[in-house]
């Protein structure tokens, strides 16, 4: 699941990155397009400090604490999956 914390124009790309890599998957850049997610702002548009700061804390996380913030998201409970 992806971290639906961030919001606005927040650097949930950088994010997703540092996730698999810290879990052990290998990441790549390769040319061309593989997929991008539509996620139209349907807000007015608002800073990324709090973003950054977010992206900032998950940075400081070591592997198990990482799993742990994102168990604790509950996406499951949460949509009623």
């Amino acid at each position: 699941m992806e971290n639906e914390e961030f919001f606005g124009y927040a650097p949930e790309d950088a994010e997703r990155k540092h996730r698999l890599n810290i879990f052990g998957y290998k990441t790549q850049t390769i040319p061309g397009h593989l997929y991008h997610l539509d996620h139209s702002i349907v807000h007015r548009r608002v800073s990324n400090n709090a973003g950054r700061y977010l992206f900032e804390k998950l940075k400081s996380f070591d592997p198990q604490q990482l799993k742990k913030y994102y168990d604790n998201l509950n996406y499951k409970q949460k949509y009623n999956l």
